[in-house]
């Protein structure tokens, strides 16, 4: 008579046991099969391992031979599977102006034995972050999916951050394969220059020359062009317009130049 056991080693605990003993599945062989001398009795073992790495477990067959009552079955094998990693789980855009955009770079990472099927991105708002914050960022132009990350290498994905809103702004890259959905951490803050016009120190909207004799030069006036927003502000062109512009004379700076928070340049002007 034959009966079927498992046996694993007690110090890897239940939870480990239980593991061992669902990867291997035993088929054909009945408890109390009685095999008469020289009969013969096929059955199947079956591996279908639950998690990657290695596995090792007995099945035990008992019987009421006297000479070898517990026969030990010595089973093993190792579960393979793509496996994704993400590099890194927590990205920083650093800061944009509104409007505009920046673009980082996430590592997609297959550190399994099979390839890595990333179907797709996307991105879901930051818990307890903003609402609608996630719209700010989104896959930069040339990332092509579905994509295949072959097993032990990594693929590049460009990410780009376009505020929509000033302030932080956080949220997540869900990246679904066909190991798990990984997800990475996003911030960015949002920014907007602002463009302050001071003479002495006082602000001005208009610059007031007062009476000056004909085909004289005035005292020039400086203006000083201050960026007092949380952005970077950039001068392109500066020029004199309306009907008596060729009145004027105005020496502007060497453009383009670009004023950071509180930077400031200044320009001369004359009639």
């Amino acid at each position: 008579q034959i009966n079927l056991g498992f046996y694993s080693v007690p110090e890897w605990g239940r939870s480990a046991i239980r593991s061992w003993w669902t990867s291997f599945t035993v088929a054909g062989l009945p408890d109390g099969l009685v095999l008469q001398q020289n009969d013969e009795w096929p059955f199947t073992v079956t591996f279908k391992p639950n998690a990657r790495g290695y596995v090792a477990t007995s099945a035990i067959i008992e019987s009421d031979a006297v000479t070898n009552p517990l026969f030990n079955l010595a089973l093993s094998g190792t579960g393979v599977a793509a496996a994704v990693e993400l590099q890194p789980t927590d990205i920083s855009f650093g800061k944009a102006n509104v409007g505009t955009s920046v673009s980082q770079d996430l590592s997609i990472k297959n550190v399994g034995e099979k390839d890595l099927s990333v179907s797709n991105i996307s991105f879901a708002d930051a818990v307890g972050g903003t609402p609608g914050a996630a719209l700010d960022f989104s896959l930069d132009t040339g990332v092509a999916l579905p994509l295949v990350v072959e097993a032990g290498k990594s693929t590049l994905v460009r990410l780009k951050f376009a505020p929509r809103a000033m302030n932080d702004r956080a949220a997540r890259a869900r990246v679904f394969t066909n190991d798990k959905v990984a997800e990475a951490n996003l911030l960015g803050v949002g920014t907007s220059p602002n463009i302050d016009l001071a003479v002495n120190g006082e602000e001005v909207s208009r610059l007031d020359f007062g009476n000056v004799l004909v085909g004289n030069p005035s005292v020039p006036i400086v203006l000083r062009i201050t960026n007092t927003g949380t952005g970077p502000l950039t001068l392109s062109t500066m020029s004199v317009g309306g009907a008596d512009a060729a009145a004027f004379i105005m020496t502007p700076p060497t453009l383009p130049t670009t004023l950071q928070p509180e930077g400031f340049v200044e320009v001369s002007v004359s009639v």
